[in-house]
């Protein structure tokens, strides 16, 4: 260290070397060396605010430009070889980011009174995003028209959500979610489009700490945790109906399987 207490030289337990280097007036960082690979070094700049305008590697450089306010308006960066690519920013006066600017597209940033982003617009049209009243997520919508739709119980929970193709078909849906009286997840479902083996309900089932002791799936059967939440035992999809009737009978609810495919 230098008597300013800053680092100066590390080795590791590999005998590798670091060296650092502080020739900026206000004392900041502005080389670190690796005697071994030059190749590596890094070099840094800084305006006189402190702030980093450049930076280079063995690739090539990367430069910054700031507002007034020390927001960053750009960067660019040039790859041995290759054309400068710049990104620049653009914000509102709350601070909120407007736009982004690159080689080949644009995005613009939309927010609604409460500074959500409520949109973006950028090459491939616009994606957007509605809330509750609660200020949680509703539904987002891409630009191809797929949405994923999501809802909440009283308790700010998350309860279902859907995923819908651009016809408004759906193409997973995950739901029916339970909880026990602790907060702690009992169960959920899960319908997938075309995947028979990976739609059913997972149930949980836990220990006094409370730490998680058992996970049940109907496609998958069920897994039981030792202390160190580690997979000791794995359990037919059969015991795990039988599990999950028993778990959500305790819960008051009822739980109804198919014959044929044990599907809940």
């Amino acid at each position: 260290y230098d008597d300013a207490n800053r680092l100066l030289r590390r080795i590791d337990g590999r005998d590798q070397v670091t060296d650092y280097t502080y020739n900026d007036p206000g004392g900041r960082l502005t080389a670190v060396s690796y005697p071994a690979t030059p190749s590596q070094n890094l070099t840094f700049g800084y305006d006189a605010l402190g702030r980093r305008t450049a930076m280079t590697d063995a690739e090539g450089s990367h430069t910054y430009t700031y507002d007034d306010g020390g927001t960053l308006l750009s960067q660019t960066v040039t790859y041995n070889g290759l054309a400068a690519k710049t990104v620049s920013y653009g914000y509102h006066p709350n601070g909120s980011r407007a736009s982004l600017t690159h080689p080949g597209d644009s995005l613009t940033y939309g927010y609604d009174a409460a500074g959500r982003l409520t949109s973006l617009d950028y090459g491939l049209g616009t994606a957007s995003w509605d809330y509750l009243a609660n200020g949680l997520l509703a539904r987002q919508t891409l630009p191809n028209g797929a949405v994923t739709d999501s809802a909440c119980d009283g308790a700010n929970r998350l309860r279902e959500l859907l995923n819908k193709d651009p016809s408004g078909d759906v193409l997973a849906a995950y739901g029916e979610t339970r909880f026990l009286p602790t907060g702690d997840l009992a169960s959920w479902t899960a319908a997938i489009s075309g995947q028979a083996t990976q739609s059913g309900t997972t149930g949980y089932v836990y220990d006094l700490q409370p730490a998680l002791t058992e996970v049940g799936s109907i496609a998958g059967g069920m897994g039981l945790y030792g202390l160190a939440t580690r997979l000791a035992q794995q359990v037919s999809a059969t015991a795990v109906v039988q599990a999950l009737a028993a778990l959500l009978a305790a819960l008051g609810e009822c739980l109804a399987t198919d014959a044929l495919s044990g599907r809940v």
